[in-house]
C-alpha cells in the first residue's frame, strides 16, 4: 500500500468524527501541510471578485491576507481553474505563464511553486485548496493528486457538516414547536400562555431574558 493510500485513509480518520465545517478545513490543511512539507496549505473560498481565506496551514511563510482580489491569481491560472483544471508551477521564475508583476507578488508572499487545486461545483468556481513551497520544487503525479483528493474531500467533508448542521437545527426548532403548541394549547389565560411562551423560548435559545412588550402611546 504506497505512502499517499495510507496518508487518505489516515484523513479519513481524522475527518470523520468532525461535525465542524471549519475544524475540518483545519485538520486537512494541517495534515497536508506537514505530510508534503509544504510552506504553506490554504483552503479559500471565491466570493464574486475576491478570494476569501478560510484556513491556513504556515511552517515558514508569513500568513496571507484573509481577502485578495481573484485577479491576483494571473490570467492564466484563473482560466484553468475556471475550467476546473488544476494548475501546478515547480517554478516561477522559470514559468512562461505567469507575468513578471505576478511573479513579483508570489515571491512577496513566499510563493516559489505551488499546486492550486479549483473546486467546481454545479458549474461554479466556489474554492480553492492551494499548497505553496517557499523554494522551487518538482511536484510528482502522485502528489498532485494527493492534493486534488484532498481538496475534495474536505469539500465534501465541510458539506456534509453544513447539512448534518442544518438538519439538527430544524429537528430542534420543530420540537420546540411541538413542546410549545402542547403546553400553551391547555391555557385559556392569554398572560399564562405569554409568561410559558417566553419562558420555554429562552430556555430553547439559552438566552438570560425573553420579554413581551406592546406599545401604549410613549411607553
Amino acid at each position: 500500500m504506497s505512502a499517499e493510500w495510507h496518508f487518505l485513509l489516515a484523513l479519513n480518520e481524522r475527518l470523520r468524527p468532525l461535525g465542524d465545517p471549519v475544524e475540518i478545513q483545519e485538520v486537512a490543511v494541517r495534515f497536508l501541510g506537514e505530510y508534503l512539507q509544504a510552506s504553506r496549505v490554504t483552503y479559500a473560498q471565491i466570493e464574486g471578485d475576491e478570494v476569501v481565506t478560510r484556513q491556513t496551514y504556515e511552517s515558514t511563510v508569513p500568513p496571507l491576507a484573509v481577502r485578495r482580489q481573484v485577479a491576483r491569481f494571473g490570467k492564466t491560472i484563473i482560466d484553468a481553474c475556471r475550467h476546473g483544471e488544476t494548475a501546478v508551477v515547480s517554478d516561477i521564475h522559470d514559468d512562461s505563464r505567469l507575468t513578471d508583476a505576478e511573479r513579483a507578488q508570489l515571491t512577496a508572499i513566499g510563493v516559489a511553486a505551488f499546486v492550486g487545486v479549483p473546486l467546481i461545483k454545479e458549474g461554479r468556481w466556489v474554492a480553492v485548496f492551494g499548497v505553496h513551497s517557499e523554494t522551487p520544487r518538482t511536484w510528482t503525479r502522485d502528489q498532485i493528486a494527493l492534493i486534488e483528493v484532498t481538496a475534495d474531500r474536505t469539500w465534501a467533508a465541510g458539506e456534509r457538516a453544513r447539512v448534518e448542521e442544518a438538519l439538527r437545527r430544524r429537528d430542534e426548532r420543530q420540537t420546540f414547536m411541538r413542546t410549545l403548541n402542547d403546553t400553551i394549547g391547555r391555557f385559556a389565560d392569554p398572560a399564562r400562555v405569554l409568561e410559558e411562551t417566553c419562558r420555554l423560548l429562552g430556555a430553547h435559545l439559552h438566552v438570560n431574558r425573553v420579554a413581551y412588550g406592546e406599545i401604549e402611546g410613549d411607553d
